[in-house]
């Protein structure tokens, strides 16, 4: 038996630092959103300024 999603665990593990920054992560999950018209193109926007504060 499959095990329920948890979205939340999974996009924080998928942001996190790694090969690449999460900046740019942030970046690609901005213009994916876009891309495909995401209900939380809003959120990775208020994510990629959150991250653009920091540095």
């Amino acid at each position: 038996m499959l095990k329920p999603f948890n979205y939340a665990h999974f996009i924080n593990s998928a942001l996190k630092e790694g090969t690449l920054s999460a900046k740019l992560k942030e970046i690609i999950a901005v213009a994916t959103a876009h891309a495909a018209i995401c209900p939380y193109f809003d959120v990775h926007i208020k994510n990629e300024a959150k991250i653009q504060m920091k540095n």
